[in-house]
């Protein structure tokens, strides 16, 4: 009896975390540098990672330089990437948290609204880029 107790709180537990917008991401395997992701209802990506702002401006811009049609618009305050990527208006923003710890919220609009599938693919190739530092 206690042990499905204990399987039905368990499986609701994961059930709710696998549903939340934030979902904390386990050290380990090359990804012990991001801390937490958020997809807000707006279609906008937020990132924490466990890395210097400097290190992370200097690797978003150049995966911005690499994968827009031109070169990017480059803000230095506050920290933003603005181009076209694969036929989306990429805007890509790098803050401070904290002492090594810094946000990036990455927001992609095709056609007039929010693409969330583009600001996942600019993220993957994003952090693959961290990942090799």
């Amino acid at each position: 009896m206690r042990t499905n107790r204990l399987l039905a709180i368990a499986s609701s537990l994961l059930l709710v975390a696998g549903s939340s917008s934030c979902v904390a991401v386990a050290v380990g395997a090359g990804l012990g540098f991001m801390v937490s992701q958020e997809f807000t209802n707006n279609q906008k990506l937020v990132y924490r990672y466990n890395l210097d702002v400097e290190d992370v401006w200097a690797t978003a811009q150049a995966v911005m330089n690499d994968i827009c049609e031109g070169p990017p618009e480059v803000v230095e305050f506050p920290r933003t990437l603005k181009g076209t990527y694969m036929s989306a208006d990429v805007t890509m923003t790098v803050i401070a948290h904290d002492h090594l710890q810094t946000d990036v919220t990455i927001e992609a609009r095709e056609y007039g609204s929010r693409s969330g599938l583009t600001s996942k693919r600019v993220h993957e190739l994003l952090e693959e880029r961290l990942a090799q530092r």
